[in-house]
């Protein structure tokens, strides 16, 4: 919260003593979800996200430019017979940036978030996106990064990470909140499509465990190494794979991802887009050996029924529980009001995204209404 008063304080100073462009946005949201198959299962829930914006160019093609952006929500929960009210008010943006039209410099709480994959996600490191989630809503961390991007559509990212004290992306145990993370990506084109490479760095501080699953293995160094790409042919074909190295003998010290995607928008209608792809993930011993292994298929259909209609189903399947998840949404517009009908049929314990505590309302089933304001 310090870190987020002093970039507030800075702004607020430039925009005092300087003359720039800004813009007061926000996004307030309200939803009811039911489960009334099993037990009476219901949340209501109220979101609001309000965000500053701020920007001068300071010299020919040299802008700085500001964000500070807070998320504040309400969300009554009934888990039979329990009843759960939460409210939350935290910071959700708070970032300075220094650009010329080749060179990117963001410091401050922000998202990082890169990989061509969108449903099932290796290289979900920074991030929580949930495909399903109408709001796209993610922590951000607290961090620099750096991008250049070349003439010829290369780019090379850098980054450090420092005082984030919750898990991230596909994390089951936090990072040292004293030690700084660090790591970049190098992105090359190729003939009709790109390719990427990324390395990430971080001590796992397993002192924060309070599950009790792990052992007290105090901290443990972390590499993750990524390669990905993507290709725009006739069809649109990906790749994500990732491999990650704990130091420590008491665990298998190797996890492994392996992302293989392909889209294609068929000319039925007003175009029928269909999204596959396939995860495979495990635990090893040593850099793919034999261990433990689970694969999860996904597939996403979106249709724009109208210039104001829209209607998307997704399907995953967890190949080693057997468990399917469905899901879908329904969603009408209008210029700054969207009104959304999502319905869900999933196993009572989810287990597609074991990590995100946000994901539990699409247990079971049942469906959700949602209203999203935009100004």
């Amino acid at each position: 919260m310090k870190r987020v008063i002093v970039i507030l304080m800075f702004v607020f100073t430039w925009f005092g003593a300087m003359s720039q462009e800004f813009s007061f946005d926000g996004q307030a949201s309200g939803w009811g979800a039911l489960q009334p198959f099993n037990t009476l299962q219901y949340q209501v829930g109220a979101r609001y996200l309000p965000e500053l914006n701020i920007s001068d160019t300071i010299f020919k093609n040299h802008q700085l430019t500001a964000r500070v952006s807070a998320n504040g929500s309400i969300t009554h929960t009934c888990l039979n017979p329990e009843y759960d009210t939460k409210y939350s008010l935290k910071p959700y943006r708070g970032w300075i940036r220094y650009s010329t039209p080749q060179l990117e410099v963001r410091a401050g709480l922000q998202k990082i978030a890169f990989g061509p994959a969108t449903m099932l996600r290796p290289l979900m490191w920074f991030d929580r996106l949930d495909p399903r989630d109408p709001l796209q809503i993610t922590d951000g961390v607290y961090g620099v990064l750096g991008r250049y991007y070349f003439l010829n559509n290369a780019n090379i990212w850098l980054w450090g990470l420092y005082g984030n004290e919750s898990t991230k992306g596909w994390e089951y145990i936090a990072s040292k909140k004293t030690r700084p993370e660090f790591g970049g990506r190098i992105q090359l084109p190729v003939p009709a499509g790109e390719i990427a490479f990324s390395y990430h760095n971080r001590v796992m501080d397993y002192a924060t465990d309070t599950t009790g699953f792990f052992p007290g293995l105090g901290e443990v160094n972390e590499q993750k190494f990524a390669l990905d790409g993507r290709w725009d042919t006739f069809v649109g074909l990906w790749f994500e794979a990732v491999a990650a190295h704990q130091q420590q003998e008491v665990l298998p010290s190797w996890t492994s991802q392996l992302n293989i995607g392909i889209d294609y928008t068929f000319g039925l209608g007003n175009g029928l887009h269909v999204t596959h792809e396939a995860l495979f993930a495990g635990i090893s011993e040593s850099f793919a050996g034999e261990g433990t292994y689970t694969a999860f298929s996904a597939l996403s259909v979106a249709y724009p029924i109208s210039l104001s209609d829209n209607a998307t189903m997704m399907v995953y399947y967890d190949y080693k529980n057997n468990d399917w998840y469905r899901f879908l949404n329904l969603q009408h517009s209008w210029t700054n009001l969207s009104v959304m009908l999502m319905v869900y049929w999933n196993p009572d314990n989810f287990n597609l995204y074991g990590n995100m505590t946000e994901a539990a309302i699409y247990t079971g089933t049942g469906f959700q209404i949602m209203l999203i304001y935009n100004h």
